[in-house]
């Protein structure tokens, strides 16, 4: 899934806003701040993805710090953005950090 939405959006965004926070507005279509998990199906499946929803589960379980079983643009932002690209869009210099939530694979 990281990779479609690398290969899809990566190139998006202006210099004021960082691309997957635009993906992240784009599928929040409630507009409440969070994605559920009807709304990451929808953007997965318009990825051109086949994903299960117990797959869609597994990753709001693996990305959700808060535990509203729905994931916030930082949650969003943390478990889909490639390790190796911070805030500004640009790679960093040191090594990339495997992100896990309590002990658990980084998906």
């Amino acid at each position: 899934v990281r990779d479609a939405i690398k290969a899809q959006f990566g190139g998006q965004g202006d210099s004021t806003q960082d691309p997957y926070t635009m993906i992240f507005k784009m599928y929040d279509s409630d507009e409440n701040g969070v994605l559920d998990k009807g709304e990451l199906m929808g953007m997965i499946k318009q990825l051109g993805l086949q994903i299960e929803d117990e797959e869609v589960a597994q990753i709001v379980d693996a990305a959700d710090v808060d535990g509203n079983q729905s994931l916030n643009v930082h949650e969003f932002k943390i478990f889909f953005k490639p390790p190796d690209i911070e805030e500004t869009g640009t790679k960093s210099s040191g090594g990339a950090s495997k992100r896990t939530r309590g002990g658990g694979a980084a998906g």
